[in-house]
Formats: structure tokens, C-alpha cells, sequence
């Protein structure tokens, strides 16, 4: 996906947005709708349990949701509304969705490439810095 959005001033390119966006990096912004939007993304695993990191699929849903949404390149206040009202998030403030774009921005500068073990059941996140994390279903390890 190649698409620049401009929302609330700023421009963001989507296609900077990655897979391995973490729940701890939403966590800090200390505000319960984010978050609430962030778990609303996080889809659960066949057993019903959520890992709190954005896998390639749940990445791009929520870009695909996003464009939608948008009827242009220029996302409204109006379409923003309508937009975090699809993930149960009522009445909120559109600068939810631009906080959270932000910190999908920056943390994706981060990261070089995340997969999935099916093996281990499990997503690997590989960083720009060189080193990766493990993240398993209700734990979280770093192996190297």
C-alpha cells in the first residue's frame, strides 16, 4: 500500500506502517480509548486469547479500514468519527486516531520484518538495531 492520508494537518504515509506494533507502546500513551482502539485491532487466536502485537494481517485490516473510510486522501473529522465508531469507540475525540497513528509511525521505523511461528505459536520481530523479540501468546520473551 502505497497512500498518503491527511488528517488533523499532517500527512501520513500508510506504507510506513508495519506488522509488530506492541500493546506496551500504546500502554504509555496512559489513555483508555487508545487503548480500547488497540484491542479492538488485536484480533484473539483460535483459543480466544490475544498476544498484543499487530501481526501483518490485523496491520493491514486496520490501513484497509482506514482508506475506506476515507473517501479521499483528505480523512475528515467527520469520516474519523465514523471511523473509531466502527471499533466501538463512541463519541471519542478524532485526536485518538492521530495519537495512535503517530506512535504506529514511530515504532515502525523500528522495525525491519515480524512473522509468525506457527510452530511455536508465536510472532518474531526483527529490529532495525539487530535484535529480535519473541512474543507468545500471554507472555512475552525476548530470545535474541
Amino acid at each position: 500500500m502505497d497512500k498518503n492520508l491527511k488528517f488533523q494537518n499532517k500527512t501520513y504515509n500508510l506504507s510506513e506502517i508495519k506488522a509488530g506494533i506492541q500493546k506496551k507502546d500504546i500502554e504509555k500513551l496512559n489513555n483508555k480509548a487508545i487503548l480500547s482502539l488497540f484491542d479492538s485491532i488485536d484480533k484473539a487466536d483460535k483459543n480466544g486469547n490475544k498476544n498484543g502485537v499487530l501481526d501483518e494481517q490485523e496491520t493491514q485490516e486496520f490501513l484497509d479500514k482506514l482508506v475506506q473510510f476515507a473517501k479521499d486522501d483528505d480523512l475528515s473529522s467527520k469520516e474519523a468519527k465514523s471511523f473509531l465508531k466502527s471499533f466501538g469507540i463512541k463519541d471519542g475525540e478524532t485526536n485518538i486516531l492521530s495519537d495512535l497513528l503517530d506512535v504506529f509511525i514511530t515504532k515502525s521505523e523500528k522495525i525491519k520484518e515480524t512473522t509468525f511461528d506457527s510452530k511455536r505459536n508465536s510472532v518474531v520481530i526483527e529490529y532495525k538495531e539487530g535484535y529480535y523479540e519473541e512474543i507468545l501468546y500471554n507472555t512475552r520473551n525476548c530470545i535474541w
